[in-house]
């Protein structure tokens, strides 16, 4: 995304490791956004965060564009590992 982010309060921290661990499952350390799909009510958005092996969850966000710009509606759980 293009977007600033900052600008708009929400800012983002490293998330990564500082050395890389022996065992490779702990590599499965990640947060994504992925890219929201418009219609005539505003978007979806999905987003996913995994803190290491069976330790992570997903979410679908609804949100609406409206007069004080951009808000979440409501958010549902799409995947818990």
């Amino acid at each position: 995304p293009q977007c600033d982010f900052e600008a708009q309060g929400f800012v983002f921290t490293e998330y990564d490791d500082i050395a890389p661990p022996q065992d490779p499952r702990e590599r499965l350390k990640w947060v994504s956004f992925q890219q929201p799909v418009y219609d005539g009510r505003g978007a979806t958005v999905v987003t996913e965060i995994m803190h290491g092996p069976l330790a992570g969850i997903g979410y679908e966000c609804r949100v609406l564009s409206g007069f004080a710009g951009w808000t979440v509606g409501e958010c549902k759980t799409s995947w818990v590992s």
